[in-house]
């Protein structure tokens, strides 16, 4: 997310068609926690019902907007712009987090005040600093207490981390190693997909399955990597030196096609263990190699959704609380009756991507360039 998954910083704009991308996906997750089911076919249920799927695609969207935004650095006979790098990252993700966590309070007092699971005492404290750190993902059970999408932005700081000594390695191989080891880390992906049973994907509780009792559940950051890599493989090699990609049209909308026939028909074999994540992850990379026309042109790139893909990180960020805020002032002030409507979900709609359009303007970017400069200076 998201820039990366859902977080990406200014390098992207001179790839316009994913920064309309990044909107959709939020939007994926956005249905996929928010929208109301009824009256919809089977199939387009479905497509909703997948939409955690969405962040799979933030994932290996990250790898890959940071190997094009510093693949020549990795690659070149000198040192990693560390420092640099961090920076910027700190910048574009940590404002907009912080205020997303300041935004969730109140649900986090109310859930603490109602929830008969609730964590006291050293478990509390141990969740809002490993919040507060971008840390709670590597705990089972800790993730979702405080603003819940911030579990991926723990994935995604540990990819940062992990990026200054990935990308030089894999950078510098020649196309048929790098393909080995894409194609490999998705082939990870997969078994660790497949190997996750049912309760350890549960990431609001402990269970007694053993990926959980060594502390791996669909959230942990280790776990989710191989999607970082992938992405940072498929920018190396669906692209030409002259950044435009390999890929046709063709095989992006086929790669399209396969997610779209993937989670609007599943099979029960691979409902749990390929549409979890990591099967998408391989079709993710095709579609988005196939987007990465420097300053492209079409629907993507339009100016509206240009604005609102900018806006997309602020939009994963909110739009889970804001949600349940949007629910309890219906329920009060008008019925319960009304607030899983499909008019009701339209109104919601429309007040949280206005929220995340504000947020964007007038904390996010100005936040980011405020660090960058007074860094540098």
């Amino acid at each position: 997310m998201p820039r990366p998954a859902p977080s990406q910083g200014t390098a992207a704009l001179d790839l316009p068609n994913l920064t309309g991308l990044r909107f959709l996906a939020a939007f994926w997750v956005l249905g996929y926690h928010t929208m109301p089911r009824t009256g919809l076919p089977r199939p387009v249920a479905a497509f909703w019902d997948a939409g955690f799927s969405g962040v799979s695609l933030f994932f290996v969207l990250s790898g890959f907007i940071l190997a094009h935004a510093y693949g020549s650095d990795a690659v070149a006979d000198r040192r990693f712009p560390a420092r640099r790098f961090f920076v910027a990252r700190f910048a574009r993700v940590y404002p907009a987090y912080a205020a997303a966590l300041v935004f969730a309070l109140p649900a986090l007092f109310r859930d603490l005040r109602v929830s008969p699971e609730a964590p006291t005492g050293a478990a509390l404290s141990g969740i809002c600093v490993a919040s507060v750190t971008m840390t709670q993902a590597w705990i089972p059970g800790w993730g979702c207490w405080w603003n819940c999408p911030g579990w991926s932005l723990s994935a995604e700081a540990f990819f940062y981390l992990a990026f200054p000594l990935l990308a030089p390695r894999l950078l510098r191989l020649r196309a048929g190693p790098l393909a080995a080891v894409g194609i490999g880390a998705w082939l990870v992906a997969l078994a660790v997909g497949a190997g996750l049973d049912d309760a350890a994907r549960a990431t609001t509780a402990m269970s007694d399955a053993w990926t959980t009792q060594l502390g791996l559940t669909a959230w942990t950051p280790l776990v989710r990597l191989p999607e970082f890599v992938l992405g940072v493989c498929a920018a190396r090699l669906l692209r030409r030196d002259d950044g435009r990609p390999r890929l046709g049209a063709a095989a992006g909308w086929t790669a399209a096609a396969f997610v779209v026939a993937a989670v609007a028909f599943p099979q029960p074999w691979w409902r749990h263990s390929l549409v979890l994540w990591p099967g998408l992850a391989l079709p993710f990379a095709l579609i988005i190699a196939s987007l990465a026309e420097p300053n492209g042109r079409g629907p993507l790139a339009s100016p509206l959704l240009q604005r609102l893909g900018n806006a997309s990180y602020s939009l994963y960020l909110i739009h889970a609380v804001g949600h349940g805020y949007f629910l309890a002032a219906v329920n009060r002030l008008i019925s319960r009756d009304v607030a899983g409507t499909w008019p009701s979900f339209a109104v919601y709609v429309v007040l949280i991507i206005g929220t995340s359009l504000v947020m964007h303007d007038l904390l996010e970017q100005p936040a980011r360039t405020w660090i960058r400069r007074t860094v540098r200076g």
